[in-house]
């Protein structure tokens, strides 16, 4: 599958079209919400939150107050029933999952039919996520508080958190997943270097491993349609015909 670079601003609008398109009344899932919510939508939605970190979802509910529903959980548990949402969204969270798989296991049960799995994940095979797997996480620590000046970098509920990058949150993990589910991906890339003397680098570090890891890009976003959205909308008029369990 060709890759598409694309920047971050790119990327949040073409996430946002895509759900915008499912239409009003949609649930979504922020998987590992973390502080933050990006999207940019022009749909009426319900927005419900899972997060490990409970330090991190108190900021996001005292600071952004954007969360209907929200949990301190694992996103390796049973935390919803079968078929709870019309859309997950998982931005830069998997990478440091030990379990990768049964994530995307849950992914599969919570999501509807027709609807849609957002995946953002640094792409295992470049060199950004090689020299983070490779690098301790103290150095990841500075480098976000001291070069890209996060000064509460390393604080309760803030990042960087320890990297894992298993084989299931690469592409090729990823493509197989939707292969064995009849899911439908497509994917882009972003070359969104925040410094720009770490592209010469990231070029020099790819050749002297023979190209076996890319420079040119350092994250991945899929868009992985469960079914067609036409289903997805039939079910939720179907839904709306009838009263509908609250989530969890």
């Amino acid at each position: 599958m060709t890759l598409k670079l694309v920047s971050r601003r790119e990327q949040i609008a073409l996430i946002s079209a895509a759900i915008d398109a499912y239409g009003d009344g949609i649930t979504i899932l922020e998987a590992g919400c973390g502080r933050a919510w990006p999207l940019k939508l022009s749909i009426d939605y319900t927005l419900v939150g899972l997060d490990l970190d409970e330090d991190a979802l108190r900021l996001r509910i005292e600071q952004q107050k954007d969360l209907d529903d929200y949990r301190v959980g694992d996103l390796r548990d049973d935390a919803f029933p079968p078929q709870s949402f019309d859309v997950i969204y998982c931005s830069y969270v998997l990478e440091h999952v030990e379990g990768v798989e049964k994530v995307l296991d849950n992914f599969a049960r919570w999501i509807r039919p027709g609807g849609l799995i957002v995946l953002r994940i640094p792409d295992k095979d470049s060199v950004y996520a090689l020299l983070a797997r490779t690098t301790p996480h103290w150095f990841h620590v500075l480098f976000c508080k001291y070069v890209n000046r996060h000064r509460d970098a390393g604080k309760p509920g803030h990042a960087p958190y320890p990297v894992v990058y298993e084989d299931a949150m690469s592409r090729r993990g990823i493509e197989a997943f939707c292969a064995a589910h009849g899911y439908s991906p497509s994917v882009t890339a972003a070359a969104a270097y925040k410094r720009s003397w770490f592209k010469p680098l990231a070029f020099l570090v790819s050749a002297s491993t023979f190209g076996r890891y890319a420079w040119r890009h350092n994250n991945l976003t899929y868009l992985i349609t469960a079914g067609s959205a036409a289903s997805a909308r039939a079910e939720r008029r179907s839904d709306e015909r009838r009263p509908r369990a609250a989530v969890g």
